[in-house]
């Protein structure tokens, strides 16, 4: 049977125990993790200031597409002008999809990277887990 002087060094020994450990995760949180959060976050800042540039050039491609579309309207050869800005068009929108999806891809890797740290470390719950298993584009 353990008397009160044991029950009491047991319980100080958890309790440095836990400190230990709650220390750790600080430390690894904010030497490793939160580094790499705040560049992630500083990436997805530079996509977001980049895409804020492509629609701006978006906008004044737009208004010189109705300009020339007003003007090709006087034109005898309406069709094949149109048939080349339907092109120029489609061109340029699957140039944009491919960037963003790129931009994407990199973002969902930079997910995946955190779910792996957090998964390795064990530092969140199952259900955490899986919400940035998601985010990454992985499948539990």
């Amino acid at each position: 049977m353990l008397d009160s002087n044991d029950q009491q060094y047991i319980s100080q020994q958890f309790e440095e125990n836990n400190k230990r450990i709650i220390g750790a995760i600080g430390e690894l949180l904010e030497q490793n993790i939160l580094p790499r959060l705040d560049g992630v976050e500083q990436g997805l800042k530079g996509v977001e200031q980049r895409l804020g540039g492509v629609e701006q050039r978006l906008d004044g491609g737009e208004q010189r597409l109705d300009t020339l579309e007003r003007k090709m309207t006087n034109l005898p050869d309406k069709v094949y002008f149109n048939e080349k800005l339907a092109d120029a068009v489609s061109d340029t929108v699957q140039m944009i999809e491919r960037r963003i999806a790129k931009k994407q891809e990199t973002e969902r890797a930079g997910w995946k990277k955190v779910a792996e740290i957090f998964k390795r470390n064990d530092l969140a719950k199952p259900d955490d887990l899986a919400i940035l298993e998601q985010l990454s584009g992985a499948s539990s």
